[in-house]
């Protein structure tokens, strides 16, 4: 896939999103605050687009509307978030609200509280 810098309709460097390989982050260029989440549905839908992949701005497919925590939050705010928004993760923002500190998953928080239950 073309980086989202080289797509016209917006949208930067990608970068890897923390050790999941199932999803990344990308930047829109000239804005370091707005973020968006390139994930395997946003490729399923790049496959089913027709169109040939290397070919294809990521910036097109990406989601740009995020729901984010900023990074003092408590993982019952993130979880509570989801659940609100029916999403299976959440923007980890720095404290100042300016960029990206991660990606946090229902996957990481269920982990989490399975592996510190009594």
């Amino acid at each position: 896939m073309v980086p989202a810098s080289d797509a016209g309709a917006g949208g930067g460097p990608v970068v890897p999103a923390g050790a999941h390989a199932q999803r990344c982050c990308v930047q829109a260029s000239g804005d370091a605050a707005r973020l968006g989440i390139f994930t395997t549905s946003d490729l399923q839908r790049a496959v089913l687009d027709g169109r040939p992949l290397d070919t294809l701005p990521v910036g097109e497919l990406a989601s740009w509307s995020l729901i984010a925590v900023h990074r003092p939050s408590r993982w019952v705010r993130a979880l509570t978030l989801m659940l609100r928004h029916g999403v299976h993760r959440v923007v980890v923002q720095q404290a100042d609200g300016r960029g990206g500190a991660g990606v946090l998953e229902a996957l990481d928080v269920f982990g989490f509280l399975s592996n510190h239950s009594c």
